[in-house]
């Protein structure tokens, strides 16, 4: 049981790696009650592994609030779970003494006790009703939120040319493969033009997959959330051919976890780039150069 668990945990996390539903990066101001996702009833973040459940939860179910609560933690508050709703399973380890009974889930830890996964349901708050669960969710009105950098016009050109569905709203950045559309919160939000872009042209670069054919098994194989890899490299390609700051250190850091792949595969990163490059003349190419050209020129004129 202990290993049906680890492994639903790591496929879960591994699935929403490769599809782009990363929801630690967040260059973007969020409401009070949306972020880290906290429990109602401690009032603590979630820490490790269950951060990353329950966010891809909200990501999955389009959840913006923050709080998390179990059954009976959300009846204490006066409110009561919808019927019907499915809750989110989270995982603590806990640790026993050799005379306390063992688990199906216990491993051998320190002397004289074991170690053993607890596993709790919780729900978000937008999965309970209640006279005072307002408290606890996002706000349906408006942000003041107001936008201190001025639009790309190029970028704007080249995104709206793609014809891809943008949505904008709401607390996450994201591509939809079922819908085929990306989502991305207002532009207020974001603190500089470069953050806005960056996770802009990130997201339409997952877009891009199914049109450029990279549904690679090889390359799957070879190393999981390749397909971050692949967008985050695109991303860039295409923040720098339209001369919008890139944020590298920001990248370099974001794929440092990939470093140990690449260095034992060699061959993975120009395998990727080779995607990479599609997806960006993709985005840029075609019917945009007429755009871009005439973009560029205005740009050039206004710098003269």
């Amino acid at each position: 049981m202990k290993t049906d668990l680890r492994e639903e945990i790591n496929n879960r996390l591994i699935k929403a790696i490769e599809s782009g539903t990363l929801p630690w990066r967040k260059p973007w101001i969020c409401d009070p009650n949306a972020g880290t996702p906290v429990n109602v009833d401690s009032k603590k973040r979630y820490r490790g592994v269950n951060t990353w459940l329950v966010d891809l939860t909200a990501i999955e179910q389009g959840f913006q609030s923050r709080w998390w609560g179990t059954y009976k933690q959300w009846q204490e508050r006066g409110c009561q779970v919808r019927k019907g709703e499915k809750g989110t399973r989270i995982v603590f380890y806990s640790f026993v003494s050799q005379e306390s009974e063992e688990t199906d889930d216990t491993e051998e830890g320190e002397a004289g006790g074991y170690c053993f996964l607890k596993r709790y349901t919780v729900f978000n708050a937008e999965q309970v009703d209640g006279d005072k669960v307002d408290r606890w969710r996002v706000s349906a009105e408006p942000g003041d939120y107001v936008q201190e950098w001025d639009d790309e016009p190029l970028a704007e050109a080249v995104a709206v040319a793609t014809g891809a569905e943008i949505n904008v709203g709401g607390e996450s950045a994201y591509y939809d493969f079922k819908a085929d559309a990306v989502t991305i919160p207002e532009k207020a939000r974001f603190d500089a033009a470069a953050d806005y872009y960056s996770v802009l042209f990130h997201e339409l670069s997952h877009w891009t997959e199914r049109r450029v054919g990279f549904t690679s098994e090889d390359l799957k194989k070879r190393v999981y959330a390749v397909g971050e890899l692949f967008a985050e490299i695109a991303g860039c390609y295409v923040c720098n051919e339209l001369r919008i700051p890139n944020r590298i250190d920001e990248t370099a850091s974001y794929l440092e976890s990939w470093l140990e792949r690449l260095k034992a595969d060699k061959q993975l990163i120009f395998t990727v780039a080779k995607w990479s490059n599609k997806a960006a003349d993709f985005i840029l190419g075609g019917e945009l150069a007429e755009t871009v050209e005439t973009c560029d020129q205005q740009k050039f004129l206004q710098n003269a």
